[in-house]
């Protein structure tokens, strides 16, 4: 597995759910992400926002159309 991302607002929950999986895989904590897929991830105590911006210049560039 490369990534595996875990949201839910019970931050104990998420913090128990990873020393579990860190007693059998090996793994590392990355922290808050910010860009998945090249989608924009802007994260609050109000909920997440996703932003696809850069993946649509990306794809009129990619066309010549920019």
């Amino acid at each position: 597995m490369d990534d595996i991302i875990i949201t839910r607002q019970d931050h104990d929950g998420i913090a128990q759910l990873k020393k579990h999986h860190f007693g059998y895989f090996q793994m590392k904590d990355l922290g808050k992400f910010h860009y998945f897929l090249d989608i924009k991830i802007a994260q609050s105590k109000d909920g997440v926002v996703i932003y696809q911006w850069k993946h649509m210049l990306d794809i009129v560039e990619e066309a010549g159309m920019s």
